[in-house]
């Protein structure tokens, strides 16, 4: 079990001098008293560095990113957010899929196999969780993963990445 905020502040702060470095204003915000949650601290690590990668890779002029973490009744949020390109709604829901890169001029100039996102869902999935997204083209994304606060992942005793495999 890891106090998930403890757990993703660490994760956060690992990448501050990445951000900083590419000219962002970086904040994390901790809500107090969050529960502790039976997480592959591993696949957390990988899904909010992609996330993070992300922010960066997409963002223009207004360099921004404001990762939270907080609670509700039945769920951990733990919010990644940007001021960069931003999503177009008719395309939000297709950037969890397979291979699939938002076609602009922007991400054309961007690396990227499109798998980042289907990564995220996946392992976030594993845990029980969701995955949720709020864009508005040329203002930004934020990027909300939900788990559960029962915080008990599937097939106790192996690894996210072991199950993934396994169900591949």
């Amino acid at each position: 079990y890891e106090e998930i905020g403890t757990l993703v502040m660490a994760i956060a702060e690992e990448f501050r001098g990445q951000a900083e470095q590419n000219g962002f204003d970086y904040t994390i915000e901790n809500e107090k008293d969050l529960p502790e949650l039976r997480v592959d601290a591993d696949a957390l690590r990988q899904v909010l560095l992609n996330l993070l990668s992300n922010a960066v890779k997409y963002s223009d002029a207004t360099r921004s990113i404001a990762v939270r973490v907080f609670s509700t009744p039945s769920e951990v949020g733990i919010e990644v957010r940007d001021r960069g390109i931003g999503i177009a709604a008719k395309e939000q829901q297709r950037v969890f899929e397979d291979f699939y890169r938002v076609d602009t001029s922007v991400t054309a100039s961007r690396s990227g196999l499109g798998l980042g996102l289907t990564l995220v869902r996946g392992l976030v999935q594993a845990h029980g969780g969701r995955v949720s997204l709020e864009s508005e083209l040329h203002k930004g994304a934020c990027f909300t993963v939900w788990l559960p606060r029962d915080g008990d992942v599937k097939s106790a005793g192996r690894s996210t990445s072991e199950r993934l495999a396994a169900e591949a």
